[in-house]
Formats: C-alpha cells, structure tokens, sequence
C-alpha cells in the first residue's frame, strides 16, 4: 500500500453523525458509537443551511463552481442539475427534502455513507493518528471517539490528541500550532517548535522509520493549565495510555431536579415542546460564536422557560476533572406522537448559581416511537473539563435548539427519576468531593408541570394541550 500512516484532523466518521446527528446508543452497539445504526436524527439545520448557501453562492459570485461544466456537458442528466449550481444535484435534493420533513431517505443516508470515513474503516488498516477539534460543534469528539473505538477494536494502531480549536472560529491555544485553522496567534516559534507538529512528526517517524515514538495513547488540552509562553505547548496536555482515560463516576437523577450518588427518590420531571418548535433554546450561531468568527455574535446560551428540565449535583468540595464522553441511561415518556427529541447538555454551574455550558456543545437524542418507553441510552457530547471546587455539575435535558431542527408538534415529555435513570460523568469522585443531595420532592408528591413564562404561559400550555387533544380526536376519527 502506497498509504503508510494517515493524521485525519478536524474530520468526520459519519456525515449522517454530523450533519443529522443522533447520540441514541442503540441496543447491541458493540463500541456505542456506531452512529449509523440510526435511521433517523435531528437535522443540523444551521451548519448545513451554511454550507449549503456558500456553495451554490459561490459560482453566482464568479468564484467557479461546476455550473459552466453541467452545460457543457451535454447530458441532459447533468444539465437538468444546473439550478443546484454548486453541488450535484442529488446533494441539493437531500438538503431540500431533509430540511422541509426533518426526516432522511434512505436515498439520502446511502449519499451521506459515500462521504464517510465509517463506510470503509474496516479497510483501514494502517497507523492512525486523530487530531479533533474540543470546541468543535460540527465535528465534535464523538466523531473522534467513532473512528478510534472502530479501529482500536480491531487492532489498528491508533492513537488520538483532542487539541482546543475547532471548527466555528476557535483557534488553536499557544504553542499548538493546530494546521488547519489557518490563524495568526502571535507565536514566534517555527511549526516545528509546536505541540501538535512536534506529535504529528514523532508518529510519521515512527510509523514510516522505526523511530521510537514515546508519545501516549490519548492526549487532551486542558484549558485550567497555564501556559508558560515558550516553547512546544505540552505542558497544558494530559495524557493517558488509552482512550477513556478515566473510570465515570456515576450519578442517578432525583426528585425533579438533582443528580446524587446515593440515596435517589424517585419522581418526574416534564418540559414541553412548543407547537412548530419556536421559540428555541440558544446554544450558539453556529459557525459565528468563536473569538475568530466574522461576524461573531458572542451571545450567551440560554433555555426557553418550560422548556427543559435540569438535574443539578451537590456542588464538588474538590476540583473535578471530567476527560471523556458522558452517557445517560434515562426513563422517557412523551404526549405527542411519533418519535421523541430532546437535547442533551453538560453545565458547569458556579456558586453564584451562574452557568457555563461546556464548549457550547449539545448532544441530539431521536428515539423512534416503536422504542419509546423502553430506557433510553445516550452520549452526551465529549469534553475536558474541571468542575472548580465549590461547582456543580448539571444535565439539562431540553426541547429546542435554534441549531436545529426542532420536532413541530407540540409534545411533553416526562422524565422519572430514581433508579434506573443515571448520568455517568468521565471522571473519579475522589473521597469527599461531592456531598450526596436528596431531592427536594417526595415520592408521592404529583408530576411537576412544565415552567412556562410568566407573559403568555398559560397560554402556551393551553395551544400544547388543545393541539395533542386535536391529533389524539384526528386518530380516533371515523367516517360519518
């Protein structure tokens, strides 16, 4: 083979993932990431709507495009393409379809898998390093995580750095010299003084001369590290032998609202889907949130009263660190029909009760009907992270994201809390750290109804309630 060794960075495994991404683990997973198993996801409607628009903007702006190729082409095909200017036609036929229903063909998975890496790994047979992006939100971690776990299962040599740029006009820290993000951050160093040029070097030394390469299995940027300005930038990474790096410590959702390691009460917790799914949580402009952006729009991210139910620890008397990708094995109900979405999220909640979504990243979960009721496993979008002492950590579990997609039926969804439904954070709880909490709501207390807003709440709970009576009377109705 010609190909010795491949550095993929900022990359994806599956298209489908990223562009229409479900973090439902679907029973008998072997690696609980193997994306694809996933008929259907929630539309990454902003980052693909982006993409989408520069291409086929690009050849009306005189910038090229394949527009003059499908008329010169002479196939009546490929000329009937020519009102999707900068992309093949069946490209512009899946974003049209997929952005009017939410729902992907099977025509337009098997486009997605021609793109994809996960389509032919299990060829790839040679050194892998994977370089990805930690505030990434177009191909987060998990893409990462996808491609390691696959080859790592099999043998391959892989080993994998989450580095602290990423798409969206996050830049590479100091020191690091990320290649791909093409920023100008002020180093004085040559590449070859650089953190991640010095690691991807020391692995084609090895891979392709023998050269002895003590480089660990799994790298990470820790952004709670100084940096002390000189030099290759290894000092603000931690390192492991493998990917996790850590056990999880896990916490089982309590009451309404809390998240504890021992002594959970059982109860519910409800949040509504608003009819056409507006307004929308906020969790970042996609592509216009990071400090390189232009334009930026900085704004902070925010929840839709009602919207979300949150889930909130004892607040840690230790600074936690949290390396991985978390999971939560959930007990989901829902009034609307078809299939149930929610929005994932990891907080950082400080003692002021301020909040700081980590890396602005969400994790979108569908759960086809035919599998509601049954518990519901899923990853939350990978970090590293510390938790200060004194912080909490939260999972929010919500209805919208402006980013997406969002389900247009009004729907509610309810959470039961206590045993069997759990949240597993990356990371070791060391003795003492977090102090056990209960939850503020008995056993026997009645299901919490959703928070709505102050102005027009009653009102939004009626339009839910009245539209979910007129779909159950449609289904019900027979010929006079």
């Amino acid at each position: 083979s010609r190909v010795r060794a491949i550095v993929p960075g900022r990359t994806w495994n599956s298209l489908q993932y990223s562009l229409d991404p479900n973090n439902r683990v679907v029973p008998g997973d072997p690696t609980g990431f193997t994306h694809t198993l996933n008929a259907q996801g929630v539309f990454k409607q902003q980052w693909t709507s982006l993409f989408f628009a520069s291409g086929n903007s690009n050849p009306l702006m005189g910038k090229g495009g394949c527009a003059q190729d499908k008329l010169a082409s002479g196939d009546p095909a490929t000329v009937a393409g020519l009102p999707c200017p900068g992309f093949l036609l069946a490209v512009c036929q899946t974003y049209a379809g997929i952005s009017a229903t939410g729902d992907a063909t099977e025509a337009d998975r098997a486009l997605l898998a021609d793109a994809s890496g996960a389509t032919a790994i299990d060829r790839l047979k040679v050194p892998t390093l994977l370089v990805q992006g930690q505030s990434d939100t177009l191909f987060n971690l998990n893409d990462a995580v996808a491609t390691y776990t696959s080859l790592r299962r099999r043998g391959v040599p892989v080993t994998m750095i989450w580095n602290s740029g990423g798409h969206g006009g996050y830049s590479s820290a100091p020191g690091e010299c990320e290649v791909y993000d093409g920023a100008d951050r002020g180093d004085t160093k040559s590449l070859d003084d650089c953190y991640l040029t010095l690691r991807t070097l020391a692995f084609f030394d090895q891979a392709l001369r023998g050269r002895p390469d003590p480089s660990p299995g799994f790298t990470f940027f820790r952004d709670w590290v100084a940096y002390g300005g000189s030099g290759a930038n290894d000092e603000q990474y931690g390192s492991a032998p493998s990917f996790p790096a850590t056990a999880a410590t896990t916490f089982t959702l309590s009451g309404a609202n809390a998240l504890v390691t021992k002594g959970a009460t059982a109860g519910t917790a409800s949040f509504v889907n608003p009819p056409g799914g507006l307004p929308a949580a906020y969790s970042e402009t996609s592509n216009s949130t990071g400090p390189g952006s232009s334009p930026r729009v900085p704004l902070p991210p925010t929840e839709q009263p009602g919207q979300s139910a949150s889930f909130t620890s004892a607040p840690f008397t230790k600074a936690f660190e949290s390396v991985g990708v978390p999971r939560a094995t959930l007990r989901l109900a829902h009034a609307g029909p078809g299939d149930l979405v929610l929005f994932g999220k990891v907080l950082d909640v400080a003692p002021d009760g301020s909040t700081t979504l980590i890396k602005r990243l969400i994790a979108p979960v569908r759960v086809p009907a035919a599998a509601v009721g049954e518990p519901v496993v899923f990853n939350l979008a990978g970090f590293a992270h510390r938790f200060d002492a004194g912080h909490s950590v939260r999972l929010t579990l919500a209805a919208t994201d402006a980013t997406s997609y969002n389900r247009k039926a009004p729907d509610v969804i309810t959470v039961t809390t206590g045993a069997g439904s759990t949240f597993a954070l990356p990371g070791v709880l060391a003795k003492g750290a977090a102090a056990p909490r209960t939850s503020s709501r008995p056993v026997t207390a009645p299901p919490p109804a959703p928070r709505l807003p102050s102005t027009g709440g009653s009102a939004l709970l009626g339009m839910v309630a009245v539209a979910l009576l007129g779909l159950g009377l449609q289904g019900r109705r027979t010929p006079s």
